[in-house]
């Protein structure tokens, strides 16, 4: 077999007895797999061949395959752009910290053990940030399976600190009673009632306006989904609307004193000081979120329902923030069965 027989760009080496092909091309080279010039070899070819032809490799800009040209080609991708805005600032900023400490770096043989050295960078002071440091090479690794760059996923072993913890979990009753005793800052109760009985996230919980309350319930165009919902408001919710009407300042239900709306850091500020204050610095925003998930599920509410309410784009999710009550409710349920049948357990 000679090399002038294969298609254009393709090198061929032989060692100990075998043959290996090459694509190369823009100073780049990458494995053809199979039995050379056989039918999967060629559909391999042609992949890598359609790769170049139509996504040609920028020269001037970051080196193809390095982290700092993952990010570059993420931020351009739909999976970046049709994220929501707040959503996206915070990944660019987090994506800038990765490409500026490790934007060189090949991520073609970057192994699990330096995604790890990566996230454990930042466990110990800010066990958040690893993992939204880990959520963004997770995206890279995503990125860079859609681009060829490697096949595998160097993150996929690697487990979050912060969520792994626990610290998004709903709030338990007596953390609740215990923020409504000692919190007294109005937009912070206003917010924390709204998501309680809302179910909605942080930004859509800043943009609500008392405008949005018509016919009972609360209209909310989700800031991240772009879902709309019309979610009825909770007897309870109700009350504490009505008495906050009396002093309301603009449109926004939990605004600033001056009647303006919060941005989202200007928020997170002030939420974190008064649940330090308070004593439950450890409880997230976003875990109101849960409780109101399962308080429904504890209701008897289908998954259906449930969406109906906190916009989940599937049941499956649903589930995820609902599978804690739908167990203490079996659970219930099974031994409320097993007390009545008088059944005690046999010996072994």
């Amino acid at each position: 077999m000679k090399t002038g027989t294969f298609p254009r760009y393709v090198k061929a080496y032989w060692r100990r007895g075998r043959v290996y092909t090459y694509y190369r091309r823009a100073g780049l080279s990458q494995r053809i797999d199979g039995e050379p010039l056989s039918s999967a070899w060629y559909a391999h070819y042609a992949r890598i061949h359609e790769s170049f032809e139509f996504l040609p490799v920028d020269r001037t800009g970051p080196a193809w395959g390095t982290i700092d040209w993952l990010a570059a080609t993420y931020l351009s991708s739909p999976e970046f752009t049709k994220k929501a805005a707040a959503t996206q600032r915070g990944y660019r900023i987090y994506l800038d910290e990765l490409r500026s400490l490790y934007g060189s770096r090949d991520f073609r043989s970057m192994p699990t053990s330096a995604v790890v050295k990566i996230r454990d960078k930042y466990a110990a002071k800010n066990p958040r940030k690893a993992d939204h440091m880990l959520t963004m090479l997770r995206n890279l690794a995503k990125t860079a399976r859609l681009h060829d760059v490697r096949a595998d996923d160097p993150t996929e072993a690697v487990s979050y600190i912060y969520r792994s913890a626990g610290n998004w979990r709903a709030w338990e009753p007596e953390e609740l009673l215990r923020f409504e005793s000692l919190v007294t800052r109005r937009s912070i109760r206003l917010a924390y009632f709204l998501a309680l009985y809302s179910g909605q996230r942080q930004g859509d919980i800043l943009s609500m306006s008392w405008h949005d309350i018509k016919d009972g319930g609360i209209n909310v165009a989700q800031e991240k989904t772009k879902a709309r919902l019309w979610i009825p408001v909770h007897p309870t919710l109700a009350e504490v609307l009505e008495a906050a009407k009396s002093d309301r300042k603009g449109t926004i239900i939990a605004s600033k004193e001056n009647g303006q709306r919060y941005s989202a850091d200007g928020f997170r500020t002030i939420w974190t000081r008064e649940m330090a204050q308070a004593g439950l610095h450890k409880l997230t925003f976003h875990g109101l979120r849960k409780n109101a998930a399962s308080a429904l599920a504890e209701a008897g509410c289908t998954d259906r329902e449930i969406q109906a309410i906190t916009g989940h784009k599937t049941t499956a999710m649903v589930g995820l923030y609902t599978r804690d009550a739908r167990q203490k409710h079996l659970a219930k349920a099974a031994m409320d069965k097993w007390s009545k049948s008088k059944n005690p357990p046999e010996s072994v």
